[in-house]
């Protein structure tokens, strides 16, 4: 991919992005990798292209719809990318709507880029002197909101038709990434795969559980996001449940993007003639809420080696323990208690102490459930982050918090060799 700082513009769902010479609009979000406005259309000029958008809206999946009216060659493969997760990977052989979901961000902003390994000039196969590299002509483009298929918690998804009996098939959520089912299970297909759930309840802590038939090749590198942010990332060697917890936001709606990288064909290996590019086996999935501990107002929740009180606590996005502090761990963070002696209606003050932050500064976004509550430029000058809650509905709590800055020692240094993705020294955590 090329390196640029995205310029991203705001976008209302719902709007048309004209791709016409009269029109034009889709100027405003684009980056590189289109040619000029022809009458009615424009191509894709390159090998390489992007578009980069703000979404002003609270919908955590979106759609996109391009209005395809020609393909150079008949035939075209695609890859879309929306920020780092691949959304869509096919040969493209069909004028008309080409669809495209992927998660929208907490900040909204959303990278939309291309790939277009195919792409040739016109003047390279002898046609004319045309020498853009083309790939797909492109009239318009709209973004709407997409609808996942519900799911009640505690149902739970199966990758078989023989499970599906007090089960929901698994068809009805999947995007992209899995290939026909078998008798037990479904084998992945690919090195990504996407699905979408809308949930019949929000603002709560779900766990997520992937029960394994196989895994090819005996071990297989896995991330996990849930709109775009990543909640698991391991080498999966044995058939445990793949398991973590996640938060859903109010909206319920959550997509899944997962990433196998070590994901190979049978047939590239030598073993038999299987084309499809097999990663994990999969029987069910199942989501349970998860019950908050129990806090009482004004305990220090402590995040040092002789004292981990914190961790009962952190339910995504904390590493190991050190002696006076521990490190985030990724660019999300998930918090939740079930406060005891909470009276309804009392306002609440979260304070959080730090011992340092990487790099210098960081940029921190907290949510208390879906509502936003502090944003803030974090600094090693700054021992706490501090803010009010005026009430609660309950006397749960959950606190998700957003650390876009995050990331790794390696990054800065090859001769460090640790690359965990870190951004705030935790001391310890008092609500009062």
């Amino acid at each position: 991919m090329s390196f640029y700082e995205p310029q991203y513009r705001e976008y209302k769902l719902g709007t048309k992005l004209d791709f016409s010479k009269i029109k034009y609009n889709i100027i405003n979000y684009f980056e590189y990798g289109i040619s000029e406005p022809e009458n009615e259309f424009a191509w894709f000029s390159e090998k390489e292209a992007a578009l980069s958008f703000e979404f002003l809206c609270d919908n955590q999946v979106i759609k996109g719809i391009f209005d395809i009216v020609s393909i150079f060659q008949g035939e075209q493969k695609v890859k879309i990318f929306a920020n780092d997760i691949l959304v869509f990977d096919n040969v493209v052989k069909n004028i008309g709507p080409l669809e495209v979901v992927f998660p929208k961000p907490h900040d909204g902003k959303v990278c939309l880029s291309f790939e277009f390994p195919d792409a040739e000039s016109p003047f390279n196969l002898g046609i004319s002197d045309d020498k853009r590299e083309l790939s797909l002509c492109v009239k318009s483009l709209i973004f709407e909101n997409f609808n996942p298929t519900s799911l009640d918690i505690g149902t739970s998804v199966a990758f078989s038709k023989q499970l599906i009996k007090n089960s929901k098939y698994f068809n009805d959520y999947v995007i992209f990434g899995l290939s026909e089912s078998e008798n037990k299970g479904t084998w992945t297909n690919g090195n990504n795969i996407s699905f979408a759930i809308k949930f019949t309840k929000g603002d709560i802590l779900v766990s997520f559980n992937l029960k394994l038939l196989a895994i090819f090749n005996e071990k297989q590198s896995v991330q996990i996001y849930a709109n775009g942010e990543r909640v698991f990332d391991k080498i999966v060697t044995n058939l445990d449940d793949i398991s973590f917890v996640f938060f859903i936001p109010k909206t319920c709606d959550v997509i899944f993007n997962i990433k196998l990288c070590d994901a190979k064909a049978p047939k590239s290996l030598g073993i038999d003639s299987d084309s499809r590019v097999l990663g994990l086996m999969l029987e069910s999935l199942y989501f349970n809420e998860v019950m908050l501990p129990s806090y009482d107002l004004k305990t220090e929740l402590f995040a040092k080696k002789n004292n981990f009180s914190l961790k009962p606590y952190v339910f995504l996005g904390l590493s190991f323990v050190e002696k006076e502090y521990t490190w985030t761990l990724g660019k999300q963070l998930i918090f939740g208690a079930k406060i005891v002696n909470y009276k309804n209606g009392e306002k609440l003050k979260v304070r959080i102490f730090l011992k340092g932050v990487f790099n210098g500064f960081q940029g921190v976004l907290i949510s208390v459930f879906s509502k936003k509550v502090f944003l803030g430029k974090i600094d090693d000058n700054i021992k706490e982050i501090n803010f009010n809650i005026e009430k609660l509905e309950s006397n749960d709590l959950i606190l998700v918090f957003f650390m876009p800055n995050a990331t790794s020692p390696n990054s800065f240094n090859p001769n460090d060799e640790d690359k965990r993705e870190v951004s705030l020294k935790i001391e310890k955590i008092l609500i009062e």
